[in-house]
């Protein structure tokens, strides 16, 4: 739908988890305020963000018109927020300590086959396998960073 000519009456940025987008508090509220169809826009968001994995936070932008229409522009989430999920964890940020050689500690593991389904899901699966290898290893480095430990699997 083109509304490059239509007055903007309201431009709101949401963060939804993906496939997630419900008629319930806050989301509806804030939807029925707007004056946006709330199992439509719901319908849309799900459908739209389902190539994600269930449950990542991602963010929407809404834009309302004159005309009583709208648009969401989604955004595909930073990649940390596919590791949280991953892990299973709401913060990255160290917790337990794992001590797994002499004078190192981790506070989680993740397998560099998650790693790869994790990459697979936010780069696509058509990447270039340069594209993938720099992605992997950039990856790999952020995670240290934060005390993960990355082992390999087969």
């Amino acid at each position: 739908m083109e509304h490059s000519d239509k007055l903007i009456t309201q431009h709101i940025i949401l963060k939804i988890p993906a496939g997630q987008a419900t008629a319930k508090a806050p989301l509806g509220p804030t939807l029925g305020q707007c004056g946006v169809p709330i199992a439509d826009f719901c319908t849309k968001f799900n459908k739209e963000s389902s190539h994600f994995f269930d449950g990542v936070i991602v963010k929407c932008e809404l834009t309302t018109y004159e005309d009583d229409t709208y648009s969401i522009t989604l955004h595909r989430p930073d990649i940390i927020e596919f590791i949280k999920q991953s892990l299973e964890i709401e913060k990255l940020t160290p917790t337990t300590s794992i001590s797994v050689m002499e004078d190192s500690t981790y506070s989680l593991i993740i397998t560099t086959g998650m790693l790869v389904e994790i990459l697979e899901n936010y780069l696509g699966e058509q990447v270039k396998e340069k594209v993938f290898e720099y992605w992997f290893k950039r990856l790999v480095s952020q995670l240290r960073s934060f005390g993960i430990l990355v082992i390999a699997t087969e």
